[in-house]
């Protein structure tokens, strides 16, 4: 009830041109868009104070006064554990599959109403942990990945489902023996027998593949969005006769500029080699450390106020 008197505030707020009266741009919500209830909700709390004196229309203010700005808050900060999970996920520079179930578990966890939540959030919890559950549907890999990442193959996070994620990927180990005993098969030589011992580094040669195969998977497809985005942007009218092969390579520089611009400065004769070596020479907390402070100039400014400023620890 209130979520849907804060859209038909916003809504009549940008239909009735009064958002020139306010501070801050209000923002629409649409079931299209992926997280646009939180900003939605952040958006409206930041010119809460400026509503009194800009709502006219007597049936919009009586829907402004039956909104509770505590449970207002605590909307807010509910819907950014979400914000949180799709940044971690959306991550292009490292691994990210192998946190899509503690992820999804973590969301579940925080979905079970407490003895402090309001009625209308503790309504909103219940609804939202039966959906998660469902509505989030995994697929084989995220079972197997979690074992082969050294950080959760215990499954402390979520134990419940240990048994089915090493019999999955115990599947696709011997998957992967019986198509290597097949290529034995079809050629001339014979499979060769194995002592114990040697069974045992195959067995560790098998994961370090399954390894290689799976870490390597995307959670999300935002980073091929992204991409698919700056190729767009580059292939202008004007630039209309841009063969695939130098759209390739405009792509790698787009994706890369950062470390080649470390790697130029680093090989400059006029830097300073004693105060920093080679990309190469780095570690890598160092180079992610050199990355992360350089891309913070490109990234969007992100909206806090005390009300969302918690650390938030996903497990």
């Amino acid at each position: 009830m209130m979520f849907n008197n804060v859209q038909d505030l916003v809504s009549y707020l940008r239909r009735s041109h009064n958002q020139s009266k306010l501070s801050k741009r209000l923002q629409m919500f649409t079931k299209t868009c992926w997280n646009l209830a939180y900003s939605m909700i952040y958006s409206f709390i930041s010119v809460y104070p400026e509503l009194s004196g800009v709502v006219k229309d007597p049936e919009q203010k009586q829907k402004l006064a039956a909104i509770d700005y505590d449970v207002l808050l605590e909307f807010s900060n509910y819907f950014k554990y979400f914000v949180e999970v799709t940044k971690v996920l959306s991550a292009d520079k490292h691994p990210t599959i192998h946190l899509v179930l503690p992820l999804k578990q973590w969301l579940i966890n925080l979905s079970k109403p407490n003895a402090h939540d309001s009625a209308a959030i503790a309504s909103l919890k219940k609804y939202m942990h039966h959906e998660i559950a469902s509505y989030w549907e995994l697929e084989d890999v995220h079972f197997m990945v979690i074992i082969l990442h050294p950080n959760f193959k215990y499954l402390h996070v979520c134990p419940a489902v240990k048994g089915k994620c090493y019999n999955l990927l115990n599947d696709e180990i011997e998957r992967r023996r019986a198509k290597s005993r097949s290529s034995y098969a079809s050629s001339s030589l014979s499979y060769p027998t194995t002592t114990s011992r040697q069974t045992t580094e195959e067995n560790d040669a098998d994961i370090i593949e399954s390894s290689k195969d799976i870490l390597v998977i995307p959670a999300t497809n935002t980073c091929v969005e992204r991409l698919f985005s700056a190729s767009g942007a580059a292939a202008t009218e004007s630039r209309t006769r841009l063969s695939a092969h130098k759209l390739d390579k405009l792509m790698f520089l787009k994706k890369n500029h950062l470390v080649l611009k470390f790697i130029t400065n680093s090989t400059s004769p006029e830097t300073n080699t004693t105060a920093s070596g080679s990309y190469d020479e780095l570690t890598i907390n160092e180079r992610s450390n050199y990355l992360s402070d350089h891309q913070k100039n490109n990234t969007i400014e992100e909206q806090t106020d005390e009300a969302n400023n918690d650390d938030v620890y996903f497990f």
